[in-house]
This record gives structure tokens, C-alpha cells and sequence, in this order.
């Protein structure tokens, strides 16, 4: 598996300039503006409040979640998924974007998805300790449960990750193929349990949707390591999810390699 190692080795060699081209383009994106980086807090912090009103005042008239006020509860579920669908987005916009930039020099094509991913888990992570120190303030620490946000934030990378080296390079030859990811990752917002429940009254059809559903898993696994002291990772849903990361990665690395050096002709 030489395209294996051919991925390796570059994101190896260039791992420094990967979180430097990262950190200048968060920068870059902010820094023209009058509020600079405060955005970074103001964008999904404006968002929660939208869905807060809506959904949590609007429809639910203000109930708590498992004795949750729903306005933590959503925090822990929608900052999650604010970093997982914009990678899902971006990553497949990542190389389509840059072709005019590295066309003319030797630069390591594979690592461009990896540089968008790591923007948005800036901003992801700065977001995470906001909500952290928030239920903080409210529940106090609850200690080795919070492994569990490092375990996640780890997998959730790998999977935005795999995920975008596939659909990147889809999309630099197909390029209506990113209008299928933005409704695909539409879709998934709300096929996810970030605003709502599973209940008695869920369809069973949309709970086996739910169940093999690896967002699912990340943002569940987010909310119950910060708000319910859980962590529990060793589990087949655990292993499934793995599996298909790798089996992502894997596919996703081969078709990149193997049609990387056509990139330039659909530019």
C-alpha cells in the first residue's frame, strides 16, 4: 500500500507548516474584519441563540433536558456539530480552492485537506472550552469524564480527515459534487440528535438511521462526557466506527494518489 505511505510521509514532512498555513488562514479569514477574531465566538455563539429561541423557548417552551436547561444541553450537542459539518463542507472544497495557488510549485496536494480540518478545530476548540467552562460553573468538574472530550475531539479529526481526502479529490473533478456534500451535511444536522431527542414516539426507521450514524456517535459522546459524566468507548458501536474511518482513509488516500496528478487539467 505505497499511496499509504506516500500520505503519510508528506503529512510527516510538512506537519509544521500544516498548523502554520492553518493558523494564517483562520487569520486571514477574520482579521480584514472591524471584530477580527471575535467572530470566532460570535458566529456559533449567534447561532445557538437562534436555535435556543426556536427550539428551546419556541417549541419546548423552556423544559430542560434530563434535568438539563436546554440551552446547556444544546451548547454541548451543536458546538460539536458546528466543527464536524463545516469540515465536512470545506474539506471537500479544499483542494477545488487551492489548485490556482499550487499549481505552479511543488507543493504536497494531500495535506491541503488536512490544513482546512485543522482551521475549523481552532475554532472548534476555542468554542469547547467556552461550553466547558460553562458547565463547569454549573455541575463543578466531574474529572476523568473529560478524557472522553480529548478521545472525541481526536476521533472526530479522523473522521473529517478520511472523509475529506475522499471527497476532495471527488470534487476537483466533479465539481457539482460539492452541492451533494452541502445537502448530504444538511441532512445530517437534522437526522442528528443535536436539537431534539429519541423517544418512545421516534420512528424506528429514523433510529436505525440514527444508530449507524457516526455523528451520532461524536456528538452523543461529546454531550455525555461533558454533561453526564460518561465515557464509554469500549463498546461494538466504538469498534464499527473505526473500522469505517480506516476503511475511509484508506479508499480516500488510494483515489487521491491515484488521480492527483490529473488535478491541473480540470482546474
Amino acid at each position: 500500500m505505497s499511496f499509504l505511505n506516500i500520505v503519510a510521509k508528506e503529512h510527516f514532512k510538512n506537519r509544521y507548516m500544516i498548523v502554520r498555513i492553518a493558523l494564517f488562514q483562520l487569520k486571514s479569514t477574520y482579521m480584514s474584519n472591524r471584530l477580527g477574531l471575535l467572530w470566532v465566538l460570535l458566529n456559533p455563539l449567534s447561532q445557538l441563540a437562534v436555535y435556543w429561541v426556536v427550539f428551546g423557548l419556541g417549541i419546548r417552551g423552556g423544559a430542560s433536558v434530563a434535568g438539563v436547561p436546554f440551552v446547556l444541553w444544546l451548547s454541548c450537542g451543536l458546538v460539536p456539530w458546528l466543527f464536524i459539518g463545516s469540515g465536512i463542507v470545506q474539506g471537500a472544497n479544499s483542494v477545488s480552492s487551492q489548485l490556482g495557488h499550487v499549481s505552479k510549485m511543488k507543493f504536497p496536494l494531500s495535506v491541503l485537506p488536512s490544513i482546512t480540518i485543522i482551521t475549523q478545530l481552532i475554532s472548534h476548540m476555542i468554542m469547547l472550552v467556552m461550553v466547558l467552562i460553562a458547565v463547569i460553573m454549573k455541575y463543578g468538574f466531574f474529572g476523568l469524564s473529560y478524557l472522553g472530550i480529548f478521545y472525541y475531539l481526536v476521533a472526530s479529526v479522523s473522521l473529517l480527515s478520511a472523509l475529506a481526502l475522499f471527497t476532495s479529490t471527488v470534487s476537483a473533478f466533479v465539481r457539482d459534487f460539492r452541492f451533494v456534500i452541502g445537502a448530504v451535511t444538511r441532512a445530517l444536522f437534522f437526522i442528528t440528535p443535536i436539537m431534539w431527542t429519541v423517544n418512545s414516539k421516534t420512528p424506528e426507521l429514523l433510529k436505525k438511521v440514527i444508530r449507524y450514524n457516526p455523528v451520532t456517535y461524536l456528538v452523543d459522546g461529546y454531550r455525555n462526557a461533558m454533561l453526564f459524566n460518561q465515557f464509554h468507548i469500549a463498546t461494538a458501536y466504538t469498534a464499527g466506527f473505526w473500522l469505517g474511518v480506516a476503511l475511509l482513509f484508506v479508499w480516500g488516500a488510494f483515489i487521491h494518489v491515484r488521480f492527483r496528478k490529473h488535478f491541473m487539467d480540470y482546474q
